[in-house]
């Protein structure tokens, strides 16, 4: 799947717990500059002392990507799809303005340990208590 100028999409991720999402991850220039910046639900960047990657400079909060009805409307798809697991991430494409499904991953980016707050974050919201 390309973009209208023949490039990749950029990833929107949704990091799922529990049937709420955690935080939304946006990844761009995957095979190229690879840069990525996480988000909370309402749009707020999340800042991170070691990235994995560097981040998405120019875009400061969730809401110069994408306006607040979108952003509730993923996420309540998302919360409804992945409400029966502990852990899931929801990937999807954004083409020109619109989202297509990518994959569901039980684990990002391999099970490699993350930045020290998306570490403590997971950690916070994963209630692996039953």
């Amino acid at each position: 799947m390309l973009t209208i100028n023949g490039g990749l999409p950029d990833d929107v991720k949704l990091h799922v717990f529990h049937g709420k999402v955690g935080w939304i991850q946006i990844d761009v220039g995957r095979f190229t500059e690879h840069r990525q910046s996480i988000f909370s639900v309402d749009g707020q960047k999340i800042k991170q002392s070691n990235p994995k990657f560097p981040g998405i400079e120019e875009l400061n909060h969730l809401h110069q990507r994408f306006n607040a009805e979108y952003i509730a409307e993923i996420v309540s798809t998302a919360e409804k799809i992945c409400d029966e697991v502990d852990y899931i991430r929801l990937d999807l494409f954004d083409i020109d303005g619109e989202l297509f499904f990518g994959e569901f991953t039980a684990y990002h980016n391999a099970a490699h340990p993350q930045s020290d707050e998306l570490e403590a974050l997971g950690g916070r919201l994963w209630n692996t208590e039953y």
